[in-house]
């Protein structure tokens, strides 16, 4: 009866302090002018205040201070706050931010229990890799009112549940924590957006997922495949976003590092899909992949290694088919906000789309 009790005071506790800590955090960063302003790459049209990825963090590392969460975690998650706070501000270089995310992925490489799948060191590379990608992964796909908030939702309630059904309610309580705090943001975030989450709670936010997602290998059991397939299933919507990033962008020569609207929302809003149709689309979808993972988790291996194939091919189409959607109606140029003749004219406006295709802009 405790346990059941604390599985539903946690996510509660979480979201009923971050629904009332948002408010103050609005205010507060609008009194220090720590907002993100409009412009031709962003969705906004007026100043937004970025302090909601604060209040976030704050309210899930208090709860599962009192849940008893591993200490490393909480610190991690803090620390990378800060970066990202800083990188809100003053605006860090890529380069930099890396390199604060560094040591942390080794952490999670050397604390974070798995079953074994490569020789030791090259495991905790590949683990440290796949939380490097998961901060990153995260912070891209915060672009749209809503979105990152809601994908978060989506994969800390499928950890959840994979980790309820298998007997460990320690790391259900971290998971809950984490989707309530995201769950009383996403009250102020949804479209039109009253305060953004910032790099402030994208990186640590994109950490604990990798983390948490990383913990959930450790059910699928049922062989390997499965293993290196359920954390991927869980956040494939910032994979597929961040995929098709870097690949569209080594493709016409322009630096990953850089912004651009080319995320899966652009490429969506380019077919006519308002804001929230957009960020309800990727919402289902991320929603598919979590309930591909909590399957795996529970499936016997014969069915494993039936069905993943499927669901690999129905991700790969999804894929190539939002690679390609860029480029469908609008030269790549126009993608970039410049076309072969030079860039446009910053008084007349984004180029006008062909085709009924509405231009999409970055958050």
């Amino acid at each position: 009866m405790m346990l059941i009790a604390s599985l539903v005071l946690a996510p509660v506790a979480a979201l009923v302090l971050s629904a009332g800590v948002i408010p103050v955090a609005r205010r507060l960063a609008c009194q220090l002018d720590w907002v993100a302003r409009p412009a031709k790459d962003r969705w906004h049209t007026a100043p937004v205040p970025l302090l909601g990825g604060v209040a976030v963090v704050g309210s899930f590392v208090v709860v599962e201070w009192f849940c008893g969460a591993p200490v490393w975690m909480l610190l991690a998650a803090l620390a990378l706050c800060v970066v990202g706070l800083v990188d809100d501000i003053v605006s860090l270089a890529p380069r930099t931010k890396l390199m604060c995310e560094i040591p942390l992925a080794f952490l999670v490489g050397a604390w974070v229990p798995i079953p074994p799948l490569l020789p030791w060191g090259v495991q905790q590379l590949a683990v440290a890799f796949w939380i490097l990608a998961a901060i990153n992964s995260f912070n891209l796909i915060d672009g749209l009112d809503g979105l990152a908030a809601g994908l978060g939702i989506i994969a800390t309630f499928a950890v959840a549940v994979i980790a309820v059904t298998h007997g460990n309610p320690a790391e259900a309580l971290t998971a809950l924590a984490l989707c309530g705090a995201l769950g009383g943001f996403l009250i102020y975030n949804l479209s039109p957006a009253s305060i953004y989450l910032g790099d402030a709670g994208s990186l640590p936010g994109g950490f604990v997922l990798g983390v948490i997602c990383l913990g959930a290998v450790r059910y699928a059991h049922g062989s390997k495949l499965a293993i290196v397939a359920t954390p991927a299933l869980l956040m494939i919507v910032p994979i597929i976003d961040t995929s098709i990033v870097m690949v569209t962008r080594l493709a016409t020569g322009r630096a990953i590092s850089k912004r651009g609207l080319d995320h899966c929302h652009h490429r969506l809003h380019n077919l006519g899909l308002s804001q929230k149709r957009v960020a309800y689309t990727l919402w289902a979808l991320g929603g598919i992949g979590a309930a591909w993972a909590v399957f795996i988790s529970l499936a016997w291996k014969p069915m494993i290694v039936t069905m993943l194939p499927l669901c690999a091919l129905m991700f790969a189409t999804v894929g190539l088919f939002l690679t390609n959607l860029s480029f469908e109606h609008e030269p790549p140029g126009r993608l970039y906000g410049h076309t072969a003749d030079g860039p446009p004219d910053p008084e007349s406006g984004p180029p006008a789309p062909r085709g009924g295709i509405r231009a999409g802009f970055s958050g």
